[in-house]
């Protein structure tokens, strides 16, 4: 005990010395991203808006689509058995003439993905012709099918978020760890 080993050396001058090459089978990363195919007209969501008392969603108002921006409503599992620090990113740019935009990136922390324990994890408001909303936010999550989606208000009747070189509707999910997409168009890579 206390002595050091060497692979490929007898002299070994560190806790692990190994003179070769070392490979190892494991996914370092997983990053989950999303960007929306094609143009597409948001309407405004019923009024009466987002927030609640605390940020705590009811399950109705988070499976309500009419409060969803567009398609950004994910689910993804964590493979990890000690869960892991997952990384979200969201990116909203388009055209609101004289509207303003608030949106909520909110995370169920439910183990099984069920939809009764929200968080709302970051919130933003943008106004004026061509605005963009970026959010990002870390959290741990633990193993198991979670969901990721982007909700949002608007005094606007509807508002376009065209795919292009200055508007882009995005979202990612890097998770230090092992994961797999459960909601369809993700695109993944395990790095």
């Amino acid at each position: 005990m206390g002595a050091n080993v060497g692979i490929g050396t007898d002299s070994p001058s560190t806790t692990l010395d190994v003179n070769g090459t070392v490979s190892a089978k494991a996914y370092d990363m997983t990053v989950l991203s999303y960007v929306h195919p094609q143009s597409t007209s948001i309407g405004a969501p019923p009024s009466g808006g987002l927030k609640v008392q605390e940020n705590a969603w009811s399950k109705s108002q988070l499976d309500s689509s009419g409060t969803t921006m567009g398609t950004m409503d994910k689910q993804f599992k964590v493979n990890n058995p000690d869960g892991a620090i997952c990384e979200f990113n969201f990116l909203w740019s388009g055209y609101l003439g004289d509207g303003y935009l608030i949106t909520h990136l909110i995370v169920t922390t439910d183990a099984n993905g069920a939809n009764n324990q929200a968080k709302s994890v970051k919130k933003a408001i943008t106004s004026g012709d061509y605005p963009n909303i970026t959010l990002n936010h870390s959290m741990k999550l633990s193993q198991g099918t979670h969901r990721v989606l982007v909700k949002y208000r608007s005094n606007r009747s509807s508002f376009t978020s065209n795919t292009s070189d200055y508007n882009e509707l995005k979202l990612q999910v890097k998770v230090n760890g092992d994961a797999d997409a459960v909601s369809s168009g993700w695109v993944t890579e395990k790095l």
